[in-house]
């Protein structure tokens, strides 16, 4: 899940216009969403975090929020590589994503 405050101030420092900044931002604020489950429809419930999923803004999003996620190890290969060498690379995406304020979904990045 993306935390729209980090997203913005990662935005903020691409230098964008400030008219496609307020058209970002419009894109992320007062969103809301229902969900229908067997012809029930829930009531309407604000977002505040997250990029819409099949928008055509979001995957750039979702690159601007991790352009910092750097590679610790040059060879980049799990199938690979060593439990040690898994280590450094894991506690290095988990510190990213503490401090971007990402979540991560388990259910999306298990096998």
């Amino acid at each position: 899940m993306v935390d729209h405050t980090v997203l913005l101030a990662k935005l903020s420092q691409l230098g964008l216009p400030d008219r496609a900044l307020n058209w970002i931002i419009s894109f992320l604020i007062h969103r809301t969403q229902i969900v229908k489950y067997d012809n029930v429809i829930s009531s309407s419930q604000p977002i505040n975090a997250s990029i819409a999923q099949g928008s055509g803004l979001g995957p750039m999003l979702y690159v601007v929020m991790a352009k910092d996620l750097k590679a610790v190890s040059p060879i980049n290969r799990l199938f690979n590589m060593l439990i040690i060498q898994l280590y450094c690379p894991v506690i290095q995406m988990l510190v990213w994503r503490t401090n971007s304020k990402m979540s991560i979904n388990g259910l999306k990045t298990t096998a």
